[in-house]
């Protein structure tokens, strides 16, 4: 008897919210450093927020491959 939750979906669901929570918070640091800005300069603040959307664009992936892949069968 198969049921609907499977251990796949549910890890599924939770890597999609983790990917909407890596989400907001590069926009909201986005948001913060583009209108406060730093006391002081930040080399790495551009490399973060960029490396903050290619891990939860990389979350997102892996979700949509859980739902969808061979195991989901």
């Amino acid at each position: 008897m198969s049921s609907i939750f499977t251990a796949q979906h549910v890890f599924s669901v939770i890597f999609i919210l983790l990917s909407l929570y890596q989400f907001r918070n590069a926009r909201n640091y986005k948001k913060t450093i583009m209108k406060h800005g730093t006391g002081q300069p930040v080399s790495f603040g551009g490399m973060m927020i960029w490396n903050n959307y290619v891990t939860a664009i990389g979350l997102l992936c892996f979700a949509i491959m859980l739902l969808v892949g061979p195991l989901s069968h």
